[in-house]
């Protein structure tokens, strides 16, 4: 839900888009009359019909990665937790890191950086490992093992590394 204050700002965007789109449609009508109708600041939506975008829509200019780096990165740790391996922070760090620096004249990325990658890519989640109890290994459903050594199978295949003897499981799990 967004706060009052984010709530304004979109409606105010939402002003600026009719303002403009109201000038262009009636020119003989004056944008500061537009503008002062509309309750919006004349500069910025100056701005707006100039092409500038708002600061929301816009990348800041201290990002470290592109957004293709950015996209690159999302899809290296979906592809790890896929295969079972979800990364650690510090591991997505280190490989932001290494991204970042193939630019001249650029800086690794901070230590604060990965917690807002993650915010800003809502189907990044963290999950928590704990410690799997034996006897609840015992009581498992054969169909869920199954399926996880199916994905290992998938992922063997997609990469190309699957040996000759290939695992074939049925829906019993035997």
């Amino acid at each position: 839900m967004p706060t009052p204050q984010q709530q304004e700002a979109l409606y105010r965007e939402g002003r600026i888009v009719l303002a403009i789109h109201a000038h262009t449609q009636d020119k003989s009508t004056s944008f500061r009359k537009l503008t002062s109708l509309y309750d919006v600041p004349r500069s910025t939506a100056q701005g707006h019909a100039k092409g500038i975008k708002s600061r929301r829509d816009s990348i800041a200019n201290n990002r470290r990665l592109t957004p293709a780096q950015e996209e690159s990165l999302k899809e290296w740790i979906l592809s790890m937790d896929r295969r079972g391996m979800p990364p650690r922070i510090a591991t997505i760090q280190q490989m932001a890191s290494l991204l970042a620096t193939q630019h001249p004249r650029s800086r690794p990325v901070g230590k604060n950086w990965t917690q807002g990658f993650l915010k800003r890519h809502d189907d990044l989640q963290s999950k928590w490992n704990r410690k799997y109890d034996y006897q609840r290994a015992l009581c498992e459903d054969p169909v869920l093992i199954c399926g996880w050594f199916k994905r290992v199978q998938d992922t063997k295949i997609q990469y190309g590394i699957l040996d000759d003897d290939v695992w074939n499981f049925d829906e019993t799990g035997y």
